[in-house]
């Protein structure tokens, strides 16, 4: 049973849509409110300028995700994204050198942020008290 009874979340990006998952356990209704348009596909949406870069998704991350979406790893893998041992196969350049790669067995999930976002919203369109309404506030 529903302790609340309406939660209003303004900007349905990735954290709106993590905030309405969250809120959908204690309030009857949650109500998403975003400017951009309804994608019927994962991509980049005009409001996250960030759209069209690569997404690490790291271990805290991903456990965090499938916490409130189970099976979200799964769809992020089978429809395209990428899995890597990022102790090892990851290259990175930090203050001034290179970091040492080894076999650490960390593994990050690489993938865009449309298709991140994307496979979020298909679990958030399945849960009966949370609407999203898109076009709704002012563009700036």
């Amino acid at each position: 049973m529903h302790k609340y009874q309406k939660a209003i979340i303004i900007g349905g990006g990735i954290a709106g849509k993590l905030a309405a998952r969250v809120l959908s356990d204690s309030f009857q209704e949650v109500i998403i409110l975003e400017r951009d348009s309804k994608t019927e596909e994962p991509v980049p949406r005009k409001g996250a300028l960030q759209g069209k870069h690569l997404h690490a998704l790291l271990l805290a991350g991903q456990n965090g995700l499938e916490e409130l979406f189970p099976g979200i790893t799964e769809k992020f893998l089978s429809s395209g994204a990428v899995k890597i041992n990022s102790t090892h196969e990851l290259a990175w350049y930090h203050h001034g050198v290179w970091k040492f790669r080894f076999d650490g067995d960390y593994r990050t999930i690489l993938q865009t942020r449309p298709h991140l976002e994307w496979h979020i919203e298909q679990y958030i369109n399945r849960i009966p008290n949370i609407t999203i309404n898109y076009e709704l506030l002012a563009k700036g």
